[in-house]
Order: C-alpha cells, then structure tokens, then sequence
C-alpha cells in the first residue's frame, strides 16, 4: 500500500509541478514548500482509497458472521452477535466520518506532520532501515 501511494503521490506531485510551471510559477524550491509536504499530501488521497476498500472487506466479514450468528444462535450468543455486527458499522461510521478527515488534516499540516513520534514520517515504512551492523562473531 505504502508503496501505491508512494507512486502515486509522486504522479500528482509532477502533475502539480506542471500546472505550476505552466501558470508562470517558479521552479521547486525557494518560497515553495518543501517536495516531501507536497508527496505526502498528494499521497494521502489515494493511499486512505486502498485502505477503505481493505476496511469494507475486513468489516462487511464481520457483518456477515454477526448476521448469521444472531439467526443461528440463541440467548447470550445472540446478544454479543447483536453487539458485534453494531459495532462493526459504528466503527466504519468512525473512521469514514473522524479517521479519514483527521488523517487529511494531518497530511495538510506542517506543523502535524513534522511532529516527533505523532506524525505521517514516524511510520515504520516512512524511515529507511539502518544499515547491517558488520562484525559480530567470528
């Protein structure tokens, strides 16, 4: 996914160039922000596109099992079928209408997005892997 959105942030980000050249803009660089802000901003859009897919197959999974647990069960078994098939949509109403703006937000923050720890660089794929410590046993 990291990846994709790699990709294509990097086809918006040239896009963006462009339209900026063309409308007598200068060059990157100087007064214009940094090239990361603008790939990861770019970013985002697609990248939270994949994730909703994979978060309406992993969710709808969830419905389907709670549906007919609550048909094929009885007492308490069908209570937490209940209770687990709505809170399968209270959490796709959360992210679609909370997670999705925030991570937006985010992204179009400097401010948020630089923060140590909190923002979209302190992802495991967003920093490169230390080089292999040579030496060791002999």
């Amino acid at each position: 996914m990291v990846l994709l959105a790699e990709k294509a942030g990097r086809q918006d980000q040239k896009k963006h160039c462009e339209r900026k050249r063309a409308h007598g803009d200068p060059e990157p660089g100087g007064e214009q922000e940094p090239l990361e802000s603008v790939r990861q901003r770019t970013a985002v859009q697609p990248a939270f596109r994949s994730a909703w897919r994979t978060i309406i197959a992993a969710n709808s999974v969830a419905i389907l099992g709670a549906v007919v647990l609550y048909f094929l069960a009885i007492g308490s078994v069908r209570g937490f079928a209940l209770t687990l098939g709505l809170a399968t949509l209270l959490d796709m109403f959360v992210v679609y209408f909370y997670k999705r703006p925030t991570v937006f937000l985010i992204a179009r923050s400097r401010f948020l997005s630089d923060l140590p720890g909190m923002g979209l660089r302190s992802g495991v794929a967003a920093t490169p892997s230390p080089a292999p410590v040579r030496g060791g046993a002999r």
